[in-house]
């Protein structure tokens, strides 16, 4: 069994993202700060711990042995005077996307996924992060592209990932070339024309995408 089977839909998907000859992302800042925080959430829906109702978060059990920054994120929730709405949370938690990034990446650091290494410039530090385990990063592309016809693959974390995917419209993480992106794009566009919780996550990343180019 591949190693990246024991990891969170929010650390696959940095898996997926990161390089290894670089300390930086195959995708945007923007697009790889959206899929943490929707890996998080789906994690946490999977878990049972979260439910979507009426375009909002619901608690169901404040309490999970995920990760830390999985516990993290439920507390916030959790700590909410009232439900609200995806969309609310969507900008609360990208606010906190920075810590919740670098704790995700100390996590993997303790399962030998990836290398840090501590920065600094004038006097400012920073963190660059490396994958180690490439092949693991092939392997789920591989199982990931696979997946993309099938209904119900094996592994059900690769359904969230397809989700992460179409929602940042990150289809080069798993398409060649021009053609194989078009049609990926139409496939998963097909494929979650009814899911109720991918077409609010991709709402949300676009109205990511209107802030920031408004600001």
């Amino acid at each position: 069994m591949s190693e990246y089977m024991n990891l969170t839909i929010a650390e696959k998907f940095l898996v997926l993202i990161l390089k290894s000859e670089s300390p930086t992302y195959k995708v945007s800042e923007m697009q790889r700060n959206a899929g943490i925080i929707a890996g998080i959430l789906l994690d946490l829906q999977a878990q049972e711990h979260i439910t979507f109702r009426d375009k909002k978060i619901q608690v169901l059990n404040p309490v999970t042995q995920l990760t830390p920054i999985h516990q993290q994120v439920l507390d916030l929730l959790a700590a909410s005077s009232k439900e609200r709405k995806l969309s609310i949370w969507f900008f609360k938690l990208n606010n906190r996307i920075r810590n919740y990034r670098l704790d995700l990446l100390e996590h993997l650091k303790t399962k030998n996924f990836v290398k840090i290494e501590q920065k600094k410039t004038w006097f400012v530090k920073y963190k660059n992060a490396y994958l180690l385990k490439e092949r693991e990063q092939q392997q789920l592309a591989h199982n990931l592209k696979q997946s993309v016809n099938q209904r119900y693959p094996d592994d059900e974390s690769l359904v969230s990932l397809l989700i992460l995917v179409a929602m940042g419209r990150m289809y080069k993480l798993i398409a060649e070339d021009k053609s194989q992106v078009k049609g990926l794009k139409q496939t998963l566009k097909d494929r979650f024309a009814d899911h109720l919780l991918y077409k609010e996550l991709e709402k949300n990343y676009r109205n990511l995408e209107a802030a920031a180019s408004a600001a």
